[in-house]
């Protein structure tokens, strides 16, 4: 089905492609600022190295870099559910919403960190949470970094199709899915020895909070 003028004009209103230029702006910025950074991890096929080098770091989790990966990645996933929820609800386009769902996947990203890292603290497990959670945000950037090219395409293409928002969607699950895997195999030895602390970790903070919010949208449904 092709898309007609009226709905194209509809859509494309200019803060969306300010925001593709935003994304743009700051892998730049990053590029620049951070070149080392930047080829370990979004441009060299294996991040393997870019992980055994900066995980030694002590302020790797809120290091410079990181924090500007955050804001992109944020970006990106708020664009994707943006463009997901507008395709089959019109009533949803405005940058508003999208605003809103910026805030909120920051603030869930931000929020689940503290009370996480809170509660290591207590358990005097903070290297554990610092290890996982940098491989886990590293390899999220990239699966993010590599569903841009396939949200632009949608977004600046005339094709009026689901199928490159559903495969967005299954490229994105699917990294996720498979780089905890990964994951979970190099990291086999320090997961079983705090295996207690990991499965809690699992099902508060990870399974969760995606309950949570399934059910609020099924609610909204």
């Amino acid at each position: 089905m092709i898309k007609t003028w009226e709905y194209q004009i509809f859509l494309k209103e200019d803060w969306v492609s300010l925001v593709f230029l935003g994304i743009i702006l700051l892998f730049v910025f990053i590029k620049i600022q951070f070149p080392y950074r930047y080829e370990g991890l979004l441009k060299n096929l294996s991040i393997k190295k870019y992980i055994m080098l900066y995980n030694k770091d002590s302020n790797k989790i809120i290091a410079s870099f990181n924090i500007l990966m955050l804001l992109i990645f944020c970006a990106i996933v708020s664009l994707y559910i943006y463009l997901f929820a507008s395709h089959y609800n019109s009533d949803f386009i405005g940058y508003k919403n999208y605003l809103n769902i910026y805030g909120a996947t920051l603030a869930f990203i931000l929020i689940r960190y503290i009370t996480l890292r809170f509660f290591c603290q207590n358990l005097k497990i903070d290297s554990f949470l610092e290890h996982f959670v940098f491989q886990t945000l590293t390899y999220q950037y990239r699966v993010a970094f590599l569903c841009l090219p396939l949200i632009a395409i949608y977004y600046y293409s005339f094709l009026d199709s689901n199928l490159i928002l559903l495969n967005v969607g299954g490229l994105f699950i699917a990294g996720v899915l498979i780089t905890h895997i990964i994951i979970f195999i190099k990291n086999s030895k320090l997961l079983l020895k705090n295996l207690r602390y990991f499965l809690l970790f699992v099902t508060a903070f990870r399974v969760a909070p995606y309950f949570i919010i399934y059910q609020y949208f099924l609610n909204i449904n």
